[in-house]
């Protein structure tokens, strides 16, 4: 990385990389090792996306839950090689049954989302990005996408 932090100081004017004391080329260097990887990694996110995940496949689990009953409810999210996330609602039934629901086919990057089960009228409501909610009846056992709605704030 030293190396890399010295091919970039030669691209500033040399009058100026003279002038340097080493002390301040130091500054430089070590701002160079850091600055410029952790912008390469982090610039991404600002259009939602987590650069690993377009490298990586692999399944994020962002909410977990399960009714009195035994039925689990897990969303999930996965970069989709396309355009943006896929984020998905499994429900995972007592007996062993897996029913998988599409939430959001062109999602953002998310680490977690809100969860809650209503078990009186037998509904998962899970929050997908800003202020946006997916409610499903888990009753249901065939692969549905809902469409998502608004809640007023």
């Amino acid at each position: 990385m030293h190396h890399f932090a010295n091919e970039l100081l030669s691209t500033i004017p040399l009058r100026f990389v003279a002038a340097m004391k080493p002390r301040t080329k130091a500054v430089w260097q070590i701002l160079a090792c850091v600055a410029v990887p952790a912008a390469v990694l982090l610039l991404p996110l600002l259009i939602g996306i987590w650069l690993p995940d377009v490298f990586i496949d692999r399944t994020y689990v962002l909410a977990e839950a399960a009714s009195s009953d035994g039925t689990q409810f897990r969303v999930e999210q996965f970069w989709n090689h396309t355009d943006f996330y896929t984020t998905n609602l499994q429900v995972i039934y007592p007996e062993g049954a897996v029913t998988t629901h599409p939430l959001d086919f062109d999602d953002d990057k998310s680490w977690s989302v809100p969860l809650v089960i209503d078990e009186k009228r037998r509904t998962v409501t899970i929050g997908i990005g800003e202020n946006w909610f997916v409610e499903k009846a888990w009753d249901n056992r065939t692969p549905s996408y809902t469409e998502p709605y608004r809640k007023p704030r």
